[in-house]
Protein backbone atom coordinates (compact mmCIF):
# COMPACT_ATOMS: atom_id res chain seq x y z
CA UNK A 1 0.00 0.00 0.00
CA UNK A 2 1.19 3.34 -1.17
CA UNK A 3 -0.28 5.49 2.01
CA UNK A 4 0.77 8.74 0.75
CA UNK A 5 -0.83 8.16 -2.38
CA UNK A 6 -4.00 7.23 -0.68
CA UNK A 7 -4.01 10.00 1.28
CA UNK A 8 -3.31 12.92 -0.85
CA UNK A 9 -5.75 10.97 -3.38
CA UNK A 10 -8.72 10.75 -0.74
CA UNK A 11 -8.09 14.52 0.28
CA UNK A 12 -8.09 16.39 -2.91
CA UNK A 13 -11.21 14.04 -3.97
CA UNK A 14 -12.95 15.53 -0.72
CA UNK A 15 -11.73 18.93 -1.13
CA UNK A 16 -13.02 18.95 -4.67
CA UNK A 17 -16.00 18.26 -3.59
CA UNK A 18 -16.30 21.23 -1.49
CA UNK A 19 -14.64 23.72 -3.68
CA UNK A 20 -17.42 22.57 -6.25
CA UNK A 21 -19.75 23.49 -4.18
CA UNK A 22 -21.28 19.89 -4.04
CA UNK A 23 -21.14 19.58 -0.11
CA UNK A 24 -21.28 22.25 2.91
CA UNK A 25 -19.28 19.78 5.45
CA UNK A 26 -18.03 16.42 5.29
CA UNK A 27 -16.17 13.99 7.13
CA UNK A 28 -14.76 10.40 6.41
CA UNK A 29 -12.50 7.95 8.07
CA UNK A 30 -10.76 5.31 6.47
CA UNK A 31 -9.19 1.33 7.89
CA UNK A 32 -6.95 -0.62 6.22
CA UNK A 33 -6.81 -4.13 7.92
CA UNK A 34 -7.95 -2.26 11.28
CA UNK A 35 -5.42 0.40 10.88
CA UNK A 36 -6.96 3.98 10.53
CA UNK A 37 -5.07 4.96 7.35
CA UNK A 38 -7.30 8.34 7.22
CA UNK A 39 -9.38 10.93 9.45
CA UNK A 40 -10.61 14.35 8.02
CA UNK A 41 -13.12 16.96 8.37
CA UNK A 42 -13.76 19.17 5.37
CA UNK A 43 -15.73 22.28 5.23
CA UNK A 44 -17.96 23.93 7.36
CA UNK A 45 -20.68 22.88 9.60
CA UNK A 46 -22.38 26.04 9.77
CA UNK A 47 -22.16 28.51 6.91
CA UNK A 48 -23.44 31.17 9.00
CA UNK A 49 -21.09 31.58 11.86
CA UNK A 50 -18.12 29.69 10.03
CA UNK A 51 -18.05 26.94 12.48
CA UNK A 52 -15.93 24.34 11.15
CA UNK A 53 -17.07 20.55 10.95
CA UNK A 54 -15.57 18.79 14.07
CA UNK A 55 -14.35 14.85 14.53
CA UNK A 56 -17.35 14.46 17.71
CA UNK A 57 -19.87 15.93 15.48
CA UNK A 58 -23.27 14.19 15.95
CA UNK A 59 -25.18 13.30 12.58
CA UNK A 60 -28.27 12.34 11.57
CA UNK A 61 -27.88 8.89 10.00
CA UNK A 62 -31.26 7.93 8.68
CA UNK A 63 -31.50 5.05 6.66
CA UNK A 64 -27.38 4.25 8.07
CA UNK A 65 -29.59 2.57 11.36
CA UNK A 66 -31.14 -0.43 9.49
CA UNK A 67 -27.65 -2.29 9.47
CA UNK A 68 -27.92 -1.61 13.35
CA UNK A 69 -31.18 -2.67 13.38
CA UNK A 70 -29.90 -5.73 11.18
CA UNK A 71 -27.58 -6.78 13.79
CA UNK A 72 -30.12 -6.10 16.93
CA UNK A 73 -32.47 -8.51 14.71
CA UNK A 74 -29.53 -11.13 14.65
CA UNK A 75 -28.72 -11.26 18.09
CA UNK A 76 -32.33 -12.70 19.58
CA UNK A 77 -31.70 -14.96 16.81
CA UNK A 78 -28.49 -16.14 18.24
CA UNK A 79 -30.64 -16.62 21.11
CA UNK A 80 -33.03 -18.72 19.52
CA UNK A 81 -36.26 -16.27 20.41
CA UNK A 82 -36.63 -15.30 16.77
CA UNK A 83 -36.05 -16.79 13.17
CA UNK A 84 -36.05 -15.41 9.63
CA UNK A 85 -39.31 -17.97 8.93
CA UNK A 86 -41.42 -16.27 12.02
CA UNK A 87 -45.06 -14.70 10.99
CA UNK A 88 -44.56 -10.82 11.43
CA UNK A 89 -48.43 -11.18 12.90
CA UNK A 90 -47.38 -13.43 15.79
CA UNK A 91 -46.27 -10.54 16.38
CA UNK A 92 -47.70 -7.57 15.66
CA UNK A 93 -51.37 -8.33 15.13
CA UNK A 94 -51.98 -5.25 13.09
CA UNK A 95 -50.37 -7.30 10.31
CA UNK A 96 -53.42 -10.44 10.45
CA UNK A 97 -55.45 -9.89 6.89
CA UNK A 98 -52.74 -8.19 4.88
CA UNK A 99 -54.40 -6.42 1.87
CA UNK A 100 -52.38 -5.93 -1.07
CA UNK A 101 -52.83 -3.30 -3.84
CA UNK A 102 -54.22 -3.70 -7.40
CA UNK A 103 -55.59 -1.34 -9.57
CA UNK A 104 -59.04 -2.93 -9.19
CA UNK A 105 -58.80 -2.65 -5.34
CA UNK A 106 -57.05 -4.37 -3.16
CA UNK A 107 -56.90 -8.34 -2.41
CA UNK A 108 -55.67 -10.51 0.07
CA UNK A 109 -52.05 -11.22 0.28
CA UNK A 110 -51.11 -14.81 -0.77
CA UNK A 111 -49.03 -15.45 2.16
CA UNK A 112 -48.24 -14.37 5.72
CA UNK A 113 -44.98 -11.82 5.73
CA UNK A 114 -42.40 -13.36 7.07
CA UNK A 115 -39.19 -11.47 9.21
CA UNK A 116 -37.06 -12.88 6.10
CA UNK A 117 -39.24 -10.20 4.28
CA UNK A 118 -38.22 -7.22 6.21
CA UNK A 119 -34.73 -8.27 6.21
CA UNK A 120 -34.47 -8.03 2.63
CA UNK A 121 -36.95 -5.73 2.13
CA UNK A 122 -39.40 -7.98 0.18
CA UNK A 123 -42.55 -7.12 2.22
CA UNK A 124 -44.35 -5.16 -0.03
CA UNK A 125 -44.06 -2.35 2.93
CA UNK A 126 -43.92 1.02 1.59
CA UNK A 127 -42.58 4.33 2.36
CA UNK A 128 -44.94 7.73 2.46
CA UNK A 129 -44.46 10.27 -0.89
CA UNK A 130 -46.85 10.73 -3.72
CA UNK A 131 -45.05 8.71 -6.52
CA UNK A 132 -47.92 5.74 -6.18
CA UNK A 133 -50.78 5.35 -4.63
CA UNK A 134 -50.25 2.98 -1.58
CA UNK A 135 -47.16 5.37 -0.60
CA UNK A 136 -50.01 8.08 -1.22
CA UNK A 137 -51.94 6.49 1.38
CA UNK A 138 -49.05 6.59 4.22
CA UNK A 139 -48.88 9.94 3.78
CA UNK A 140 -51.88 11.30 5.93
CA UNK A 141 -50.96 8.70 8.38
CA UNK A 142 -47.27 10.11 8.71
CA UNK A 143 -48.91 13.50 8.61
CA UNK A 144 -50.57 13.05 11.44
CA UNK A 145 -47.95 11.68 13.35
CA UNK A 146 -45.63 14.92 12.40
CA UNK A 147 -47.92 16.70 13.60
CA UNK A 148 -47.57 16.15 17.10
CA UNK A 149 -44.56 15.59 19.74
CA UNK A 150 -42.18 13.29 19.32
CA UNK A 151 -43.48 12.35 23.10
CA UNK A 152 -46.91 12.22 21.81
CA UNK A 153 -46.80 9.97 18.72
CA UNK A 154 -47.40 6.27 18.91
CA UNK A 155 -44.93 4.15 20.60
CA UNK A 156 -42.92 1.90 18.35
CA UNK A 157 -45.30 -1.03 18.58
CA UNK A 158 -48.74 1.00 18.12
CA UNK A 159 -46.79 2.59 15.08
CA UNK A 160 -45.87 -0.40 13.13
CA UNK A 161 -49.18 -2.49 13.95
CA UNK A 162 -50.51 0.82 11.99
CA UNK A 163 -48.58 0.44 9.15
CA UNK A 164 -50.06 -3.20 8.80
CA UNK A 165 -53.40 -2.14 8.23
CA UNK A 166 -52.14 -0.32 5.12
CA UNK A 167 -52.23 -1.92 1.85
CA UNK A 168 -48.79 -3.52 0.61
CA UNK A 169 -47.28 -2.56 -2.68
CA UNK A 170 -47.16 -6.28 -3.91
CA UNK A 171 -47.02 -9.56 -2.56
CA UNK A 172 -44.47 -10.51 -0.03
CA UNK A 173 -41.54 -12.08 -1.41
CA UNK A 174 -42.51 -11.01 -4.98
CA UNK A 175 -40.10 -8.07 -5.26
CA UNK A 176 -37.37 -5.64 -3.92
CA UNK A 177 -38.91 -2.16 -2.82
CA UNK A 178 -37.19 0.09 0.05
CA UNK A 179 -40.25 0.92 2.24
CA UNK A 180 -40.97 0.66 6.51
CA UNK A 181 -39.40 -3.21 7.06
CA UNK A 182 -36.82 -1.88 9.38
CA UNK A 183 -39.19 0.06 11.33
CA UNK A 184 -40.86 -3.22 12.03
CA UNK A 185 -38.12 -5.46 12.92
CA UNK A 186 -37.62 -2.73 15.90
CA UNK A 187 -41.20 -3.09 16.89
CA UNK A 188 -40.88 -6.80 16.27
CA UNK A 189 -37.39 -6.34 18.75
CA UNK A 190 -39.84 -4.70 21.35
CA UNK A 191 -42.14 -7.14 21.28
CA UNK A 192 -40.00 -10.09 21.67
CA UNK A 193 -37.28 -8.54 24.14
CA UNK A 194 -39.85 -7.49 26.32
CA UNK A 195 -37.53 -3.68 26.37
CA UNK A 196 -38.05 -0.67 24.86
CA UNK A 197 -36.06 -0.94 21.14
CA UNK A 198 -33.86 1.91 21.72
CA UNK A 199 -32.82 -0.27 25.65
CA UNK A 200 -32.60 -3.56 24.10
CA UNK A 201 -30.56 -1.80 21.12
CA UNK A 202 -28.39 -0.28 23.84
CA UNK A 203 -27.71 -3.25 25.62
CA UNK A 204 -26.66 -5.82 23.10
CA UNK A 205 -24.82 -3.48 20.72
CA UNK A 206 -24.49 -0.07 21.58
CA UNK A 207 -22.99 0.00 24.72
CA UNK A 208 -20.79 -3.15 24.58
CA UNK A 209 -19.53 -1.21 21.40
CA UNK A 210 -18.82 1.93 23.26
CA UNK A 211 -21.22 3.87 20.77
CA UNK A 212 -22.16 6.20 23.52
CA UNK A 213 -23.04 9.16 21.07
CA UNK A 214 -25.36 6.86 19.32
CA UNK A 215 -29.09 6.97 20.47
CA UNK A 216 -32.91 7.83 18.96
CA UNK A 217 -31.97 12.08 20.02
CA UNK A 218 -29.61 14.14 21.03
CA UNK A 219 -29.07 15.05 24.96
CA UNK A 220 -29.42 18.98 26.20
CA UNK A 221 -25.37 18.49 26.86
CA UNK A 222 -24.34 17.17 23.52
CA UNK A 223 -26.62 19.71 21.56
CA UNK A 224 -23.65 22.23 20.79
CA UNK A 225 -22.20 19.04 18.93
CA UNK A 226 -25.07 18.44 16.83
CA UNK A 227 -24.18 18.65 13.35
CA UNK A 228 -26.20 21.22 10.72
CA UNK A 229 -28.62 20.20 8.07
CA UNK A 230 -28.74 21.64 4.64
CA UNK A 231 -31.25 21.48 2.17
CA UNK A 232 -30.11 22.49 -1.51
CA UNK A 233 -31.91 25.34 -3.18
CA UNK A 234 -32.94 25.28 -6.80
CA UNK A 235 -30.03 27.90 -7.65
CA UNK A 236 -27.44 25.98 -5.93
CA UNK A 237 -27.08 27.43 -3.28
CA UNK A 238 -27.75 25.69 0.40
CA UNK A 239 -30.50 27.00 3.24
CA UNK A 240 -29.52 25.39 7.01
CA UNK A 241 -32.82 23.54 7.93
CA UNK A 242 -34.34 20.65 10.32
CA UNK A 243 -36.44 18.85 8.20
CA UNK A 244 -39.28 16.33 9.66
CA UNK A 245 -38.99 13.95 7.97
CA UNK A 246 -40.36 9.87 8.06
CA UNK A 247 -42.05 10.59 11.58
CA UNK A 248 -38.56 12.20 12.56
CA UNK A 249 -38.44 15.90 14.59
CA UNK A 250 -37.29 17.96 17.07
CA UNK A 251 -34.19 15.30 17.72
CA UNK A 252 -33.40 16.79 20.90
CA UNK A 253 -36.56 15.10 22.74
CA UNK A 254 -36.61 11.60 23.40
CA UNK A 255 -39.37 9.64 20.78
CA UNK A 256 -41.90 7.66 21.53
CA UNK A 257 -41.55 5.93 18.08
CA UNK A 258 -38.15 4.55 17.61
CA UNK A 259 -37.74 4.23 14.12
CA UNK A 260 -35.30 1.22 13.44
CA UNK A 261 -35.27 2.42 9.88
CA UNK A 262 -33.88 6.22 10.22
CA UNK A 263 -33.91 6.94 13.58
CA UNK A 264 -30.44 6.87 14.82
CA UNK A 265 -28.04 9.49 15.46
CA UNK A 266 -24.21 8.80 15.38
CA UNK A 267 -20.74 10.23 15.26
CA UNK A 268 -17.94 8.82 12.33
CA UNK A 269 -15.92 7.26 15.88
CA UNK A 270 -19.13 5.72 16.95
CA UNK A 271 -19.96 4.44 13.58
CA UNK A 272 -16.95 3.23 12.58
CA UNK A 273 -16.20 0.78 15.51
CA UNK A 274 -19.68 -0.70 14.46
CA UNK A 275 -18.17 -1.53 10.79
CA UNK A 276 -15.57 -2.60 12.15
CA UNK A 277 -17.29 -5.41 14.56
CA UNK A 278 -18.92 -6.37 11.13
CA UNK A 279 -15.72 -6.24 9.16
CA UNK A 280 -14.04 -8.87 12.10
CA UNK A 281 -17.06 -11.43 11.72
CA UNK A 282 -18.60 -9.80 15.04
CA UNK A 283 -16.30 -8.99 17.24
CA UNK A 284 -14.68 -5.30 17.76
CA UNK A 285 -10.96 -5.90 17.88
CA UNK A 286 -9.45 -4.68 21.30
CA UNK A 287 -7.40 -1.74 20.01
CA UNK A 288 -10.84 -0.38 19.12
CA UNK A 289 -12.52 -1.39 22.40
CA UNK A 290 -13.54 0.81 24.70
CA UNK A 291 -12.68 -1.36 27.38
CA UNK A 292 -9.39 -2.75 25.82
CA UNK A 293 -10.23 -6.02 25.21
CA UNK A 294 -11.94 -7.41 22.23
CA UNK A 295 -16.35 -7.20 22.14
CA UNK A 296 -18.09 -10.19 20.46
CA UNK A 297 -21.88 -9.19 19.43
CA UNK A 298 -22.55 -11.67 16.78
CA UNK A 299 -21.00 -14.94 15.53
CA UNK A 300 -18.73 -15.62 12.80
CA UNK A 301 -21.59 -17.52 10.88
CA UNK A 302 -24.19 -15.00 11.52
CA UNK A 303 -22.24 -12.17 9.95
CA UNK A 304 -21.36 -14.39 6.80
CA UNK A 305 -24.66 -15.15 6.28
CA UNK A 306 -25.80 -11.78 7.32
CA UNK A 307 -23.86 -10.26 4.45
CA UNK A 308 -24.70 -12.88 1.88
CA UNK A 309 -26.81 -11.95 -1.34
CA UNK A 310 -30.57 -12.75 -0.72
CA UNK A 311 -32.32 -11.28 -4.12
CA UNK A 312 -33.27 -13.70 -6.32
CA UNK A 313 -32.49 -12.42 -10.20
CA UNK A 314 -36.48 -11.46 -11.14
CA UNK A 315 -36.18 -9.58 -7.08
CA UNK A 316 -33.48 -7.76 -7.55
CA UNK A 317 -34.05 -6.34 -11.30
CA UNK A 318 -36.31 -3.97 -8.83
CA UNK A 319 -33.58 -2.98 -7.01
CA UNK A 320 -32.80 -0.32 -9.69
CA UNK A 321 -31.26 2.44 -8.17
CA UNK A 322 -28.08 4.27 -9.41
CA UNK A 323 -26.24 3.77 -6.05
CA UNK A 324 -27.46 -0.45 -6.34
CA UNK A 325 -26.04 -0.81 -9.85
CA UNK A 326 -24.03 -4.40 -9.73
CA UNK A 327 -25.07 -5.09 -6.18
CA UNK A 328 -28.02 -7.28 -4.65
CA UNK A 329 -29.27 -7.18 -1.06
CA UNK A 330 -30.23 -9.00 2.14
CA UNK A 331 -30.09 -7.87 5.83
CA UNK A 332 -31.30 -4.36 5.26
CA UNK A 333 -27.67 -3.57 3.26
CA UNK A 334 -26.23 -3.61 -0.49
CA UNK A 335 -23.90 -6.60 -1.37
CA UNK A 336 -21.69 -6.64 -4.24
CA UNK A 337 -22.42 -9.40 -6.61
CA UNK A 338 -21.38 -7.89 -10.41
CA UNK A 339 -18.76 -5.39 -10.33
CA UNK A 340 -18.35 -5.06 -13.63
CA UNK A 341 -21.44 -3.37 -13.52
CA UNK A 342 -19.44 -0.52 -11.30
CA UNK A 343 -17.77 2.95 -11.95
CA UNK A 344 -14.44 2.14 -10.19
CA UNK A 345 -11.86 -0.46 -10.71
CA UNK A 346 -10.99 -2.91 -9.12
CA UNK A 347 -14.28 -3.96 -7.45
CA UNK A 348 -14.36 -6.85 -4.87
CA UNK A 349 -17.64 -9.73 -4.97
CA UNK A 350 -18.89 -9.20 -1.27
CA UNK A 351 -18.46 -5.90 -0.42
CA UNK A 352 -21.33 -4.69 1.34
CA UNK A 353 -22.61 -1.71 3.47
CA UNK A 354 -25.35 1.15 3.39
CA UNK A 355 -26.13 4.69 3.00
CA UNK A 356 -28.77 7.38 4.29
CA UNK A 357 -30.64 10.26 3.13
CA UNK A 358 -28.31 13.24 4.38
CA UNK A 359 -25.79 11.51 2.33
CA UNK A 360 -23.59 9.01 5.18
CA UNK A 361 -22.37 6.33 3.88
CA UNK A 362 -20.85 3.01 4.62
CA UNK A 363 -18.50 0.85 2.56
CA UNK A 364 -17.31 -2.79 4.10
CA UNK A 365 -14.82 -4.64 1.54
CA UNK A 366 -13.54 -8.02 3.32
CA UNK A 367 -11.52 -8.95 0.63
CA UNK A 368 -8.88 -6.35 1.30
CA UNK A 369 -9.90 -5.51 4.69
CA UNK A 370 -10.85 -1.85 4.14
CA UNK A 371 -13.56 -0.05 5.57
CA UNK A 372 -14.85 3.65 5.08
CA UNK A 373 -17.41 5.66 6.72
CA UNK A 374 -18.34 9.24 5.21
CA UNK A 375 -20.72 11.75 6.84
CA UNK A 376 -22.52 14.62 4.73
CA UNK A 377 -25.80 16.43 6.14
CA UNK A 378 -27.56 16.86 2.48
CA UNK A 379 -31.10 16.35 2.20
CA UNK A 380 -31.58 13.48 -0.49
CA UNK A 381 -27.81 13.94 -0.59
CA UNK A 382 -27.26 10.22 -2.29
CA UNK A 383 -24.15 11.01 -4.41
CA UNK A 384 -23.16 8.24 -5.85
CA UNK A 385 -20.56 9.21 -7.93
CA UNK A 386 -19.00 10.83 -4.73
CA UNK A 387 -18.88 7.48 -3.23
CA UNK A 388 -17.16 5.76 -6.04
CA UNK A 389 -14.63 8.88 -6.66
CA UNK A 390 -13.67 7.62 -2.74
CA UNK A 391 -13.61 4.41 -3.25
CA UNK A 392 -11.41 4.35 -6.15
CA UNK A 393 -9.00 6.87 -4.67
CA UNK A 394 -8.76 4.20 -1.78
CA UNK A 395 -8.05 1.49 -4.10
CA UNK A 396 -5.61 3.91 -6.42
CA UNK A 397 -3.61 4.22 -3.18
CA UNK A 398 -3.87 0.45 -1.63
CA UNK A 399 -2.17 -0.15 -5.03
CA UNK A 400 -4.79 -3.10 -6.13
CA UNK A 401 -5.03 -4.90 -9.51
CA UNK A 402 -7.16 -7.59 -9.91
Amino acid sequence: MNLEKLQNGLARVMREEIDCGEAVGTQIRVFVKNEEVFRGCFGVDNTENGREVKEDDIYRMFSMTKPITAVTVHTLMEQGKLSTGDYVEDYLPGFRNLQVYTADGAVPAERKMTVEDLLNMVSGLEYPHPYNPVASMLCEFYGDQESKSPREMLGTVDFCNRLGTYPLLHQPGERWNYGTSADVLGAIVEVVSGMSFRAYMKKTVLEPLGMEDTDFYVPEEKLSRYASMYIRNEDGTYRREEPTFLALKERHIPPMFESGGAGLLSTVDDYSRFALMLMNGGTLPAKWSPTGEAVTILKPETVEQMTMPKLTEEQRRWCNWDSLRGFNYGSLMRVLTHPEEVSYHPAFVGEFGWDGWTGNYVCMDRVNDMTFIYMVQQANGSRTPMYDRIKQAIYDGMELSI
